[in-house]
């Protein structure tokens, strides 16, 4: 069960960031918002606290007002990203 559970958030954290890519070229406040927020979420089911912190954070952000505010948080998003789906595959021996 770890192991889908794991293997999903990867999947699914690599679609939500491509989404996040199009929220932002978009200035799309609400789907940035919702994006950020199930980052978050699964973030936290899977016991990533500082991608889910960072979530939080860019969360917070509005494309719409302040699009390299919202840029940044992106980059660190998808940095952060990187290293858990790099430890997931570690750890599931990917």
């Amino acid at each position: 069960m770890n192991a889908e559970v794991l293997t999903l958030f990867s999947n699914q954290s690599a679609e939500l960031l491509a989404k996040l890519d199009t929220a932002l070229s978009d200035s799309d406040s609400k789907t940035w918002r919702d994006i950020t927020h199930s980052i978050k979420g699964g973030a936290r089911g899977i016991g990533a606290f500082q991608l889910a912190d960072m979530a939080a954070e860019a969360e917070a952000a509005n494309p719409a007002v302040d699009s390299q505010l919202a840029a940044r948080a992106l980059h660190d998003l998808k940095s952060r990203t990187l290293a858990v789906t790099l430890f997931i595959e570690a750890y599931l021996d990917l």
